[in-house]
């Protein structure tokens, strides 16, 4: 479906039919490959497979088609709807959290709070509040929720990818911190995050008043691809 690509009709023997052990083991043959496409973007694919070699007729590519034209609109009507209630879903949980702070003089409160909703918003496998100490620059975990192994309480001046975006002031994320050439890592926190496994990190700095105060980490496994809204 990268490009966008006309009916293709194979069998599992095709140079460009990669998946050979899962179609052995299933003693699958032909197959016929259609895109699903809306507004002219790739949402997947449909593929009819047979145990037996088989040529599918001109007038079984046009019913297809009609099939992929609207397994295509059910698609993208699903899309839209999961978007929708996402936006919703985040929308309650933000203003939760503002009611949350505008009524709360517990700081403690708060910073949990504020963890737990990321760590559900984001579907993420930990969240954590740091806070900065303007005079040695470390960055020390205030609040954090975790489904499995905890974040590093203490964390030298620029390390990692939260230290990372508190120097440049801005938000960092990588799908593999461990594997990040512009991630500092000391051989304590790397094998920390490597026991871990959590090494997708969304890393975004807190400013109040043009100073930076500390930062909201959101972790994940490895491969987790934070994109535009999540920032």
């Amino acid at each position: 479906i990268t490009p966008i690509a006309p009916i293709i009709r194979l069998d599992t023997n095709d140079p460009r039919f990669v998946s050979k052990p899962f179609a052995r083991a299933e003693g699958l043959v032909s197959c016929a490959v259609l895109p699903l496409v809306r507004s002219g973007r790739a949402l997947g694919c449909l593929v009819i497979f047979t145990r037996t070699r088989y040529e599918f007729s001109d007038d079984e590519f046009e019913l297809l088609r009609s099939f992929a034209a609207q397994a295509a609109v059910a698609v993208h009507n699903a899309e839209l709807y999961q978007s929708s209630e996402h936006r919703r879903f985040t929308a309650e949980r933000l203003a939760s959290v503002g009611r949350l702070v505008s009524q709360s003089l517990e700081p403690r409160e708060v910073g949990q709070r504020i963890v737990h909703s990321l760590l559900e918003l984001f579907q993420a496998q930990m969240a954590v509040v740091y806070t900065l100490d303007p005079r040695n620059g470390q960055l020390t975990a205030f609040e954090e929720a975790s489904l499995g192994m905890g974040c590093r309480a203490i964390l030298p001046p620029g390390e990692g990818a939260v230290g990372r975006a508190v120097a440049l002031r801005q938000p960092v994320v990588t799908a593999d911190v461990l594997d990040d050439a512009g991630i500092q890592l000391g051989l304590e926190t790397r094998a920390m995050i490597d026991a871990s496994g959590y090494r997708a990190v969304l890393a975004v700095p807190l400013i109040a008043k043009d100073v930076v105060r500390g930062a909201l980490v959101v972790a994940d496994r490895v491969g987790r691809m934070f994109g535009e809204d999540d920032l």
